[in-house]
């Protein structure tokens, strides 16, 4: 499979993949040249990368790899102007997906109140600003990214936001758009109560295009039979589940049954992050990886009137001041 893809070109997101569109022409990629155990892919820019550069080349591989449930992938960084991306097993599916990786931008969206309000094709080329950080209290931090929107992205995020003061505002990046996901008690937060928590999740079920189920397997002998069920009248959904479920190798042999797609994460990315809106009393879901969900912040009540806007200022708070400055750095990245 050697030079499979030798002479290809192709684009890298600098910084956060979408929202920054400034972008490195890689020189080459060959599949397939195989080491002890496995398959290098090697990755030659055109040009040398700044440690920097480097550095967010590999986090956003590593970021993107993990998301499509990749496993034993290494992503080594070999300076000035080459990555390689290793595979413990070189299979044709999962070369197919580093492919898929490598070519494709990652998709961005902003949601609120399950609509699409902004895409990753709105924002404009060079105007995401440098994150904001302000203290609110001796152990709180606020945070704070600008960047501009292109007009016709400005009337559709007014005419989403009007009226949701408050809301949360669901940040995408490779949301999965049909997806039947498999959670386990486990991956539930501590502290809220399970009511809570599923009525938040819920929302991810509602988001106009898209067909999300999201099914929590606390008896595998009780809902295997409802999993099948959805597998089968609707194979086109992604399967998304933890490589620990004790299911696995059921679900597995389910998909492949029925010619269905699965996406196995580790438990850290199937687990999703809850917090109380301070001003409605409502959880909020603010990080999930399993749906690619990178941050909600609260949209302000500036941006809830109605009136087209082409600058955005994305914010949110943070316990410590690493946190925060991590949490505006992935927003911009």
């Amino acid at each position: 499979m050697q030079g499979l893809l030798s002479d290809k070109r192709v684009l890298f997101l600098i910084g956060v993949v979408v929202l920054s569109l400034a972008v490195i022409f890689v020189k080459g990629i060959n599949y397939g040249i195989e080491f002890q155990g496995g398959v290098r892919i090697p990755i030659t820019f055109d040009s040398d990368l700044t440690p920097t550069q480097m550095d967010e080349v590999v986090n956003i591989l590593k970021t993107r790899i993990s998301k499509f449930g990749l496993s034993q992938v290494i992503v080594r960084p070999l300076p000035p102007r080459e990555v390689q991306v290793e595979l413990a097993k070189g299979d044709e599916n999962s070369i197919k997906q580093i492919e898929k990786i490598l070519q494709e931008q990652g998709n961005f969206e902003a949601v609120i109140s399950n609509k699409v309000a902004i895409t990753g094709e709105d924002i404009l080329p060079g105007s995401i600003g440098e994150g904001r950080l302000s203290p609110i209290s001796k152990t709180s931090y606020k945070w704070e990214v600008d960047f501009a929107i292109s007009e016709a992205g400005a009337t559709r995020f007014a005419a989403v936001a009007l009226g949701q003061a408050n809301k949360p505002v669901y940040m995408f990046l490779d949301r999965p758009h049909t997806a039947l996901i498999l959670l386990e008690p486990r991956h539930f937060p501590e502290g809220p109560d399970i009511a809570s928590a599923l009525t938040s999740i819920s929302d991810f079920s509602n988001i106009e295009g898209s067909d999300v189920k999201i099914v929590i397997v606390d008896e595998w002998g009780v809902k295997k039979q409802l999993v099948e069920d959805e597998i089968r009248t609707n194979p086109q959904r992604v399967i998304i589940y933890s490589s620990n479920a004790t299911f696995a190798n059921d679900v597995a042999a389910m998909a492949g049954k029925y010619n269905a797609t699965t996406r196995v994460l580790s438990d850290d990315d199937m687990r999703f992050e809850l917090v109380q809106n301070s001003v409605t009393g409502d959880y909020t879901v603010t990080k999930w990886k399993a749906l690619g969900l990178l941050s909600a912040p609260i949209l302000s009540e500036g941006l809830a009137k109605g009136t087209p806007s082409r600058l955005v200022s994305v914010s949110g708070s943070a316990n410590d001041i690493t946190t925060a400055s991590a949490n505006a750095k992935e927003i911009r990245s």
